[in-house]
């Protein structure tokens, strides 16, 4: 990869701030620039790193919420009275989780309350 994910979201967002009416011209064309520098293959790092940025820019969170099985409404209520409207939330299905779930916020805070995690703690202290 020529440039980092973040360098092509910084870049991508600096140009939609300096020509929002352009925005999709400019979309087309960063596509063309993937293409061209051989980068196209990393389209959906690149797309995370900008959403990320974006959310960030925006004074929102990154969340990521791993589960066993899809959340049911209810704990969905309930995870939603934690964040905000302008957190990116990403729901994720980790049939390794077993139970419960993992949430990570701005890949640097992580809830782990995932029976996964609490067999390996069992079995590991012993």
């Amino acid at each position: 990869m020529r440039y980092t994910p973040e360098t092509y979201a910084q870049g991508f967002l600096e140009l939609l701030k300096e020509h929002p009416e352009k925005e999709e011209d400019i979309i087309h064309r960063f596509r063309d620039v993937l293409i061209k520098k051989g980068d196209i293959q990393f389209a959906n790092k690149i797309i995370s790193a900008v959403e990320s940025h974006y959310t960030h820019e925006q004074g929102g969170r990154n969340i990521v919420i791993e589960s066993a099985r899809t959340l049911s409404v209810a704990q969905q209520e309930a995870l939603s009275s934690f964040m905000n409207d302008k957190d990116s939330v990403r729901t994720k299905i980790t049939p390794s989780v077993i139970a419960g779930a993992r949430i990570t916020i701005d890949d640097e805070q992580m809830i782990d309350v995932t029976l996964s995690r609490r067999l390996h703690k069992l079995f590991s202290s012993h």
